[in-house]
């Protein structure tokens, strides 16, 4: 189980009693960690009682019949009493030859926090493919249709706008390209959480919890105000870019730290060990804080099947279900851009603004998605990015209130958000100049007063370039107080390129 989002505006699609979801199918306890009520997070579940996790492991035996009866030729396969269970394996492909499951890397970023993946249309075909079996009038997934409701624009994703009668392709669609996350990702989380996927005889339950979200280890039912198939699918790729930590958020999830070495339990069970695991991404470290547990030995020397009492199999079953329907989610190179290489200047940088959603790149002549790190970029982009940043919509007047930024400009509320937040202000001559180059100096003034702080005011000046006769001189001392430039000089005319505004931004977020 995840951590539990903000409430919402429940309108489920059913209601009543579920089975847990089995750590076969990813549900877990939330590890422990202090989120702030405020920031709107609820806390983590206590452990249940011994009788709760008996009646778990009794509704994990269930669910593993109607596994079994997924699995390849069809064979049922006797069910385990304890944690362990074993995955849908209905899917295995050649891919289980060369794909290696590596715990601190699941699958690359650039897989996972990419909202278009898939069209609509795709993900219908894709659900058509994999219920093949299921008849025209049955609840199986590639029939399936609910009535959404309307959820407010975050910081973690764009505002759905409720519609009627909506297919599960459309919506599986929606969530992931309004939250940033990849629709592949969202068929895999709900193929190893409850079948659905490839299930034709599905039952209501299976919707209910169709991502196991509000389903927790040590509890024998899942929170029904998270029932739902929409409200499954939001929430979890809600909380998927939650987990990033995104401007504007508290930093609550930081107990799966990316490179650094962390200790990741191979089961609920304290008793079943643990081992110390290097999270190289953001995506894998999302993955644990959805689902805490890494696949023991046992576990993976069975990639389809068992392992013993200690086996944990949502991460596993999670890599293994995306490489035979997707290919392996984490070979190399992990870059969003193909102009953007583990080798490039600030590669880290334009990884960390991609995953985040709001540097897009652009689309190439050959269909490649491209962000051209070295051209320079003008202050209307460079506006829309720092509108991005913020996360929060906004909604521009009705009148322009710069003659040179009409209705019909791409950077119309960008820019009309930095004036309402005073990060500028209108001169005389009412221009913002949106298609000149953005400058050092630009930067340094916009994120200063973003930030809202007290600016500093040496007497001894930072940059040998930058005396204290300069108009800007205390927000570019802010600049350099907060370590977002370092060295001697700081060049304040020079035109900001786009890999160096990924550097910038990012290190405003990193700052003290």
């Amino acid at each position: 189980m995840p951590i539990s989002r903000r409430t919402s505006s429940l309108v489920s699609a059913f209601v009543g009693t579920v089975a847990a979801v089995a750590l076969v199918l990813g549900g877990s306890l939330a590890a422990s960690a202090s989120v702030s009520a405020a920031d709107g997070d609820a806390s983590p579940r206590a452990t249940e009682t011994t009788a709760s996790i008996q009646a778990q492991a009794a509704a994990q035996a269930t669910l593993q019949q109607k596994l079994a009866a997924t699995h390849a030729g069809g064979t049922a396969v006797a069910a385990p009493t304890g944690p362990a269970a074993a995955p849908d394996s209905a899917d295995r492909q050649a891919s289980v030859a060369v794909a290696k499951f590596t715990a601190g890397n699941i699958i690359n970023d650039s897989l996972f926090y990419t909202g278009t993946s898939m069209t609509a249309s795709q993900v219908q075909s894709f659900l058509v493919s994999k219920g093949s079996g299921c008849t025209a009038g049955a609840l199986c997934l590639k029939n399936y249709r609910q009535t959404t409701y309307t959820q407010a624009a975050d910081q973690m994703c764009g505002q759905y706008v409720g519609a009627s009668n909506e297919t599960a392709a459309t919506i599986v669609y929606r969530v992931g390209q309004l939250c940033g996350i990849s629709q592949k990702v969202l068929l895999t989380l709900i193929q190893k959480e409850s079948s659905l996927v490839a299930n034709t005889s599905p039952s209501v339950g299976d919707y209910e919890t169709a991502t196991g979200y509000g389903c927790a280890d040590t509890q024998a039912t899942c929170d029904k105000y998270y029932y739902g198939f929409y409200n499954q699918v939001y929430n979890a790729a809600w909380q998927f870019k939650r987990y990033l930590n995104p401007p504007g958020r508290t930093l609550d999830f930081t107990y799966f730290p990316v490179g650094k070495l962390t200790s990741i339990q191979y089961n609920y069970d304290t008793s079943c060990g643990s081992s110390k695991v290097t999270i190289t991404n953001a995506a894998t470290a999302a993955l644990y804080y959805y689902t805490p547990y890494q696949p023991n030995k046992a576990a993976l020397a069975n990639p389809y099947g068992t392992g013993d009492a200690c086996s944990a199999y949502g991460n596993r079953n999670f890599f293994y279900v995306y490489s035979d329907w997707f290919g392996t989610p984490n070979a190399a190179p992990d870059q969003f851009f193909t102009d953007v290489t583990p080798t490039t200047a600030k590669y880290a940088d334009i990884q960390w603004m991609a995953s985040l959603g709001f540097g897009t790149g652009s689309v190439a002549a050959n269909g490649t998605r491209v962000y051209s790190p070295t051209q320079v970029i003008n202050r209307g982009t460079t506006a829309i990015y720092l509108y991005r940043y913020s996360g929060l919509p906004f909604t521009p007047p009705a009148t322009p209130s710069f003659v040179d930024v009409p209705k019909t400009s791409g950077s119309y509320t960008a820019v009309e958000w930095m004036l309402a937040n005073h990060l500028i202000t209108l001169p005389a001559d009412k221009k913002f100049s949106p298609a000149s180059n953005a400058t050092r100096t630009d930067l340094a003034v916009w994120l200063s007063a973003y930030s809202g702080d007290t600016l500093p005011n040496p007497a001894t000046p930072s940059f040998t370039d930058v005396p204290t006769s300069n108009p800007n001189y205390r927000a570019i001392e802010w600049i350099r107080a907060n370590k977002i430039s370092t060295g001697t000089g700081f060049g304040p005319a020079t035109p900001v390129t786009r890999d160096v505004l990924a550097a910038f931004l990012h290190r405003y977020y990193l700052r003290p």
